[in-house]
């Protein structure tokens, strides 16, 4: 049986992703929004919801290793054209960056640039506590070496998990919530200088938040045949809408991680049923489609957000930079629909032009 599309989490996707661009805009508009990283906590409990809402009886219990890596080279294909032509994109800015910072291009330019380029072409940058390394190029494509470690572990995991209850899910749930509350308040304060890498870019502490979202996928499949009450699923809706506000209100969210592991459980599991008025306003064309673009729009809005800060801060202009924030936001839009549209067939086209090529010259 075909599973329903999750549009109402698709429109979620783009709010999430709105959080983490207004908080990019620092540079061109004053604003104190600072809830990025429940943007970013959402996302990857999202990634793992949906993996289990689509995966969760797909993989053969004799996995091979071989099959592990198809599955994830094709996850890899989705997105790594995209990262390329990303990192190119802010080439330009980020090579200009680097000739302030060693005063020329010499031999000792040319290795910083290598040596910071080869772990964003090759998906590790993340792994480096090093902020000139996992910001390097593309700031925020270092959500992609932490999602590829997550699915390369995702088909054993939900191989090892579809089978239990709910019950055991949920226990499960609240022992990573407990292990997270202990690494961020008793183990990330004793790092030092490494304390925000590990409490946020970290990619085994991120697979925990991912974790999460692969548990509380099983838990919804096991419940999403059971009738929901729409007036209870309206007044959890509005709950959830109305905690977000008072959090960030209170800055509750800004400072409190565990909230935004809550909150991002709660939005996932309760609009998954999309059955109050919330989800009716959410269940929304233009939203939804945005929600699709959702990786073109992450990866290029910090390229572009750089061009227009380095702009802004020449021209020195509050109202002008206030028009650049705006301007940055339609051109990434504008982009990320060219991207998601016309990306694959430039790419195909050129893959078939080059075998063609070959063809040719051989015979």
């Amino acid at each position: 049986m075909r599973k329903r599309r999750l549009e109402v989490l698709q429109s979620w996707r783009f709010l999430a992703f709105l959080t983490i661009f207004i908080h990019h805009c620092a540079g061109l508009i004053d604003v104190n929004y600072g809830i990025a990283g429940l943007g970013v906590e959402f996302f990857f409990v999202l990634s793992g919801f949906m993996m289990a809402y689509n995966y969760w009886d797909k993989f053969n219990e004799k996995l091979t290793l071989k099959e592990t890596l198809k599955f994830l080279i094709k996850k890899i294909k989705k997105f790594y054209p995209l990262l390329i032509f990303t990192i190119l994109l802010k080439a330009p800015i980020t090579l200009y960056k680097y000739y302030l910072e060693i005063g020329g291009v010499n031999l000792e330019y040319i290795g910083i640039t290598i040596s910071r380029l080869i772990p964003s072409i090759f998906l590790f940058q993340s792994y480096i506590p090093n902020v000139d390394y996992f910001y390097a190029f593309n700031g925020v494509a270092w959500f992609l070496d932490v999602i590829i470690l997550c699915y390369f572990l995702t088909p054993w995991i939900i191989n090892k998990i579809n089978k239990l209850d709910n019950k055991k899910l949920i226990v499960i749930m609240v022992i990573i919530a407990g292990l997270k509350f202990v690494y961020n308040h008793f183990i990330t304060p004793l790092l030092g200088d490494y304390a925000s890498y590990a409490g946020y870019i970290f990619p085994f502490y991120r697979l925990f938040d991912y974790l999460q979202g692969i548990f509380l996928g099983g838990i919804f499949l096991n419940l999403k045949d059971t009738k929901q009450n729409e007036t209870k699923m309206t007044i959890l809706e509005i709950g959830i809408c109305v905690l977000l506000i008072l959090g960030y209100h209170f800055r509750l969210l800004q400072d409190h991680k565990t909230i935004q592991e809550i909150l991002s459980i709660l939005i996932v599991f309760i609009f998954a049923f999309e059955k109050g008025i919330i989800s009716r306003i959410l269940n929304n064309k233009v939203l939804i489609y945005l929600g699709g673009i959702s990786m073109e729009l992450y990866l290029v809005h910090q390229p572009i957000i750089k061009y227009f800060e380095f702009f802004s801060d020449k021209i020195g202009n509050e109202i002008i930079s206030g028009i650049f924030f705006m301007i940055s936001f339609i051109i990434s839009l504008v982009l990320a629909v060219i991207l998601n549209k016309y990306l694959k067939k430039i790419l195909d086209w050129l893959i078939i032009k080059i075998r063609y090529r070959k063809e040719k010259t051989i015979s």
